[in-house]
């Protein structure tokens, strides 16, 4: 950093930064374009209509950003020549300053030692003395909001392959995760950049909150297309539901009733009464994934909420990116209403199951139950109905209720 507030290193980083996103966001074009075309594959109805569409508009907006990046790099180059021709004009103009003085002093000095008249020096042009005006970056972005669900299902139904679509999750979680960390390195070097640059004028500059939405959009988009994919493999087939109820399924209850307690007229007594009436216990830690890293990371931070839950908000907003442990036998909407409701709603029914309240299901209606949720089906992710929410099955005897209903 010389005579102006502009450090070059600092530029420097901000653009291999920039090029590295960017670079990495149009990479992913093939990897995503292949993975939409797959789940879209056996995706019909209502639903199927609104995945192209988030799709689509994750496409138009990755695209965008990119341009914004690259947009960015060119300015923030920009930048640097000009702050490089401050330096060097205000250099110039010092070293011109200094010459002139020593001129005149020596000048002086000739007349005091004699009477004859120095001869006259040949000065140098004097360096202009209009300053080089500082450039302006101007990087907006801001990712459209996708829907996802609500009204405009309709009475139809909708058709997929839960494998299909678990596929898309894959894909697109791996993505967001190397998209990520370029997102980080970036935020990282704007930071310092706009700490130690204060010469450049900088206006608009979105890209990094707009980034980090970008990619929000994304992961929600995966936990709802894992949601979709839960709702079909919970109805044993990969046939067609009823609108209505992949509505439920996907219903998104937990992220509006969190994002009430974040009022800011509300006191830690009114929090931890509202959260009591969502009816979240420890048991669901795991299933707050589903939420927004947005709200997470408020929900790490909200006093009155239990400290399981702050904690359990804070480890998965820092593993953001990772596929989230959920069991395909409940979907978190049923479990989010209130407590009065869930003891009027009938209990779900699972094979041999210590969550259930009905244990004489008969044997062979078990193995009937069981044979649905065969090897093919269940994904590595998910653990048998006895140890939903607790602990991971380390060892093919600690649900011994499952294994005999499966051998039956």
């Amino acid at each position: 950093m010389g005579k102006i507030e502009f450090d070059a290193a600092a530029a420097d980083a901000v653009v291999r930064a920039a090029t590295s996103g960017k670079d990495e966001l149009r990479a992913q074009s093939g990897a995503r374009r292949s993975a939409v075309e797959e789940a879209a594959a056996d995706f019909s109805g209502a639903y199927a209509d609104r995945f192209t569409e988030s799709a689509s508009t994750e496409s138009t907006d990755r695209g965008k950003l990119a341009s914004v990046l690259d947009d960015l790099v060119g300015q923030v180059r920009d930048a640097k020549s000009s702050a490089q021709a401050e330096e060097e004009r205000l250099n110039a103009l010092d070293a011109w300053n200094e010459a002139e003085r020593e001129r005149q002093h020596a000048a002086a000095t000739s007349l005091l030692a004699t009477t004859t008249l120095p001869p006259v020096a040949i000065r140098a042009p004097k360096p202009s003395e209009v300053a080089v005006r500082p450039p302006s970056i101007h990087a907006a972005f801001a990712p459209r909001e996708r829907r996802r669900s609500g009204g405009g299902t309709g009475h139809g139904r909708s058709s997929a392959d839960p494998a299909r679509l678990r596929d898309f999750s894959i894909v697109s979680r791996a993505n967001d995760a190397a998209a990520e960390s370029k997102a980080s390195t970036l935020a990282s070097a704007w930071t310092a950049f706009t700490a130690s640059c204060s010469w450049v004028l900088i206006e608009g500059c979105t890209f990094v909150t707009g980034f980090d939405r970008f990619l929000e959009e994304n992961r929600a988009d995966a936990a709802w297309i894992d949601r979709i994919a839960d709702a079909f493999e919970q109805a044993g087939s990969s046939g067609s539901l009823a609108n209505a109820r992949i509505d439920k399924a996907t219903d998104d209850e937990l992220v509006r009733d969190v994002q009430r307690l974040f009022a800011d007229d509300l006191t830690p007594t009114q929090v931890a009464a509202m959260w009591a009436d969502l009816g979240l216990t420890r048991a669901d830690a795991a299933d707050l994934a589903l939420l927004p890293t947005s709200v997470l990371t408020a929900l790490g931070n909200l006093e009155g909420a239990p400290y399981w839950a702050r904690g359990a908000a804070t480890s998965l907003y820092s593993t953001a990116g990772s596929p989230p442990r959920r069991s395909s036998w409940t979907t978190l909407a049923a479990r989010t209403a209130s407590t009065a409701r869930r003891r009027a709603r009938t209990p779900k029914t699972f094979p041999h199951s210590n969550r259930s309240r009905h244990h004489s299901t008969p044997t062979a209606a078990r193995a009937s139950e069981a044979s649905r949720y065969s090897a093919q089906t269940i994904r590595p992710w998910l653990r048998c109905p006895s140890e939903i929410s607790t602990k991971p099955r380390t060892s093919p005897g600690r649900c011994r209720g499952w294994d005999r209903a499966r051998a039956a």
